[in-house]
């Protein structure tokens, strides 16, 4: 770039006529018309490493480098198939569908108090040590990692479930007539209500009674004949979102109408 001086001469066609001139001083101003850039991805980004673009231009061949940021990295699904496996009065068993390569944030609430975090790679986990008859809430959040960074899935799913009441403690169950028995038990904490349960000498359990009222710790069952031994159980259930967890049943007891 820059003025520059150059000599020239000039030979004209016609030389029979005209003669050639030397020394002709030229002065000639250069100026660049700019670098004319084409781009080629030389180097591809992944989701752990960055790429590269390479820079030339078509006019003088000069060339560059610049850095491609590495990809986003894809965040996972949500969670699927979350449910309750099993409720006891002191524990809870959940599970969901495996997804390879993802682990799982599992946020566990009594109520609206978060009790625990747990991070893991299974599809199913076992909370212990819990309150019988009780409302807990499990929201599990899929994520995976990335260059030692956790990518959570856009949202945690939930779900709602409780434990399992006592099981009842049957107190008594007495004659109180010529074809009729009282049962009396201990109110179960906790719980939405009882299922009363009856077999006739060797025959199977038979549910007698759905009682709705957690308040009521006495039945009485008539109609039974003498001479015959009557069995009696029943378990206590805790209703969740329309759907009943029930109890272990209590211990059985007999009596013979005489």
């Amino acid at each position: 770039e820059g003025k520059f001086v150059y000599m020239a001469s000039y030979t004209p066609k016609d030389a029979e006529n005209y003669v050639t001139v030397e020394n002709i001083e030229i002065e000639v101003t250069v100026k660049c018309p700019g670098h004319q850039y084409s781009s080629k991805v030389t180097k591809k980004p992944t989701e752990t490493k960055k790429g590269e673009k390479t820079y030339t231009c078509q006019k003088c061949k000069d060339s560059y480098t610049e850095d491609i940021p590495m990809l986003e990295p894809t965040k996972p699904a949500n969670v699927t198939g979350l449910k309750v496996k099993k409720n006891t009065s002191t524990s809870l068993t959940f599970t969901w569908k495996k997804v390879n390569g993802v682990n799982y944030r599992l946020a566990f609430y009594k109520g609206s108090k978060k009790v625990s975090t747990k991070y893991l790679t299974g599809n199913s986990y076992t909370y212990k040590k819990l309150k019988a008859a009780t409302g807990y809430t499990l929201k599990i959040t899929p994520y995976c990692v990335v260059n030692g960074k956790n990518i959570y899935a856009p949202a945690a799913k939930q779900v709602k479930t409780a434990t399992a009441p006592a099981a009842v403690k049957l107190k008594a169950v007495k004659k109180t007539g010529r074809s009729k028995v009282k049962l009396t038990w201990k109110k179960t904490t906790g719980a939405t209500g009882y299922e009363i349960y009856m077999k006739t000498n060797n025959a199977g359990y038979k549910k007698i009674k759905s009682i709705s009222k957690a308040k009521t710790v006495s039945y009485a069952k008539t109609g039974l004949k003498k001479g015959k031994t009557y069995s009696f159980r029943l378990r206590a259930y805790k209703t969740v979102n329309g759907s009943k967890i029930y109890g272990a049943y209590s211990k059985v007891k007999k009596i013979k109408l005489r």
